[in-house]
């Protein structure tokens, strides 16, 4: 056990141009502010050209930190091969990393002409689309082998629609892909040019109209439609931290079908989830959500038959895909595990 007891990187503090770890267990570290177990700059003064981070074969769990949250007590950094970084298993993932230890966050829709029907992203950022019937497709094999190689994917959002569905893909570089299905043709366009580097997208579609959310890799929340709208969420809405940043970790948008309504659901790297509706709400959910430290990537869904019913799709600091619904005033929440579709 290795103690960090005025700083960070409880078991091990790097900034260095090349930092390789592989084959290594840390546990039991802990940190007095950040990093309990791992702490890897890849920029800053430290690296004014920067870095490169691997991550390999290792073991990186039971470490603590005592800093205010988001505090990483397992691990701080980003791997800059997520698709190199495999092997790895860690107990504790939240905003300051892009490793995970189970689904990465997904969301789902029920009234479409299939019934129910979502996709998630897995721990090793494969797309997967899924159905109540019990089909499934894993998106990113798929167009692999039709010649499309994706890189791993950090957030999915998709939106069924009459002619087929709207599925926009945020990659672990920063890239934002739209893929639509319109009547069996499928399409592929890169929105990076448009909207820039995001660490988190998400699509709704109504009434013919193409909503787009999409937080920069800086946590600035952007709300981007069809018909030319371009509104700076953070400021409207103040997605500010103590310090003045904004400190948005994910957003996700939906139409509400029973009141036709604007849902969005922002994530706050602190874990705290809020919703907004077009209506004027503005309603804290965290203390109606599973008890744990840190929720990531909450979307809303919509069961019925109630305009007031919401369902909300999310993932813990441990990767496991939550469910809370509440339905005719009452809250259940399910845990549905770190792979509810399978690997």
């Amino acid at each position: 056990m290795v103690n960090a007891p005025s700083g960070s990187g409880g078991g091990i503090w790097a900034a260095t141009p090349t930092t390789t770890i592989t084959g290594s267990t840390f546990q039991n570290n802990t940190a007095k502010t950040i990093g309990g177990g791992v702490f890897v700059l890849t920029s800053g003064a430290f690296l004014p050209n920067g870095g490169t981070f691997l991550l390999q074969n290792s073991t990186i769990n039971g470490n603590t930190a005592s800093g205010t949250v988001p505090n990483s007590p397992d691990i701080f950094g980003n791997v800059t091969d997520l698709a190199a970084s495999t092997g790895n298993t860690i107990g504790v993932t939240d905003a300051n990393t892009n490793l995970a230890n189970g689904s990465r966050g997904g969301n789902v829709q029920f009234q479409t002409a299939a019934g129910l029907q979502g996709v998630l992203v897995n721990a090793n950022g494969d797309v997967i689309q899924f159905s109540a019937t019990g089909a499934r497709l894993n998106v990113t094999q798929f167009l692999a082998g039709v010649g499309v190689n994706l890189g791993p994917s950090v957030s999915a959002s998709v939106a069924f629609t009459s002619f087929g569905e709207i599925l926009v893909l945020t990659q672990a570089d920063g890239r934002v892909i739209d893929i639509t299905v319109f009547n069996g043709q499928g399409s592929i366009t890169d929105l990076t040019f448009i909207v820039g580097k995001a660490r988190d997208a998400s699509v709704g579609f109504t009434n013919g109209i193409l909503t787009l959310v999409v937080t920069s890799t800086t946590g600035q929340l952007t709300l981007f439609n069809s018909v030319g709208q371009v509104l700076n969420l953070t400021q409207i809405l103040n997605l500010n931290g103590a310090n003045g940043q904004p400190n948005t970790q994910s957003a996700n948008v939906a139409f509400n079908p029973f009141n036709g309504q604007l849902v969005l659901l922002v994530t706050s790297t602190a874990g705290t989830v809020t919703e907004f509706t077009s209506g004027g709400l503005t309603l804290n959910l965290t203390p109606s959500l599973a008890a744990v430290t840190v929720r990531k990537a909450a979307s809303p869904a919509f069961p019925g038959p109630n305009a007031t019913d919401l369902e909300v799709v999310y993932v813990d600091e441990f990767g496991n895909l939550l469910v809370t619904v509440t339905q005719n005033g009452v809250t259940t929440t399910f845990n549905l595990g770190p792979a509810p579709v399978g690997p």
